[in-house]
C-alpha cells in the first residue's frame, strides 16, 4: 500500500501492484487500464 510520508514516491510498478491487491483484479488488467489511461491523458493534453 502507500508508503509513509517522507519516503520515496511509489514507482509505477508499486502503484500497479497496490491497485491489483486492493481491487483483486489481475495485475495484467491493471497494467492495461493504467497504460490506456496514460495514453488518453497524453492525447488530451496534446489537443
Amino acid at each position: 500500500m502507500a508508503k509513509k510520508t517522507g519516503s520515496k514516491p511509489m514507482t509505477k510498478t508499486e502503484i500497479m501492484r497496490a491497485i491489483s491487491e486492493t481491487t483483486g483484479l489481475p495485475k495484467k488488467d491493471v497494467v492495461a487500464v493504467v497504460e490506456s489511461l496514460t495514453e488518453e491523458i497524453g492525447n488530451a493534453l496534446r489537443k
